[in-house]
């Protein structure tokens, strides 16, 4: 049986190989010059619409926030992260927000990502419809070149 803290070491585990994996198809992406282009963009899309998984993925970001992981001159981390009622963590916000990850940041409604590229950020978003998963790559290589 595994721990809790192993068991979310293995999500987030699970999560950067998966944002790798998105990576090899985005490399030289291009970019709109939001930001200037850095060696490496990592992608964590997380769909926290149940419970387990929401509360899985906030110790996570909590251990991120511990162990000082965040952007630097050399990566963009960013996250699409989307939660499920009932979990007053961070707000206690539940919807699908954007973050640009900076080291210490916090999950909250107040740190994430207000303009999409279409004028409003937040909002509830079906995370299992493969269209978010490509419009969130898609978004992060043109805003977040590597």
């Amino acid at each position: 049986m595994r721990t809790p803290k192993r068991k979310t070491i293995l999500i987030l585990t699970v999560c950067l190989f998966i944002a790798f994996i998105c990576l090899l198809g985005c490399e030289g992406g291009g970019g709109n010059g939001v930001l200037s282009q850095k060696k490496w963009t990592v992608m964590l899309y997380l769909d926290g619409d149940n419970n387990e998984m929401q509360t899985d993925f906030l110790k996570a970001f909590q251990e991120m926030i511990q162990d000082g992981i965040g952007s630097s001159d050399k990566v963009n981390i960013v996250a699409q992260f989307d939660r499920y009622p009932g979990n007053s963590a961070y707000g206690g916000w539940e919807i699908t927000h954007r973050f640009f990850i900076k080291a210490g940041m916090e999950p909250t409604e107040e740190n994430a990502i207000d303009d999409w590229g279409d004028g409003t950020g937040g909002r509830e978003v079906n995370m299992s419809d493969p269209g978010a998963l490509r419009d969130f790559i898609t978004w992060a290589v043109s805003t977040y070149p590597a």
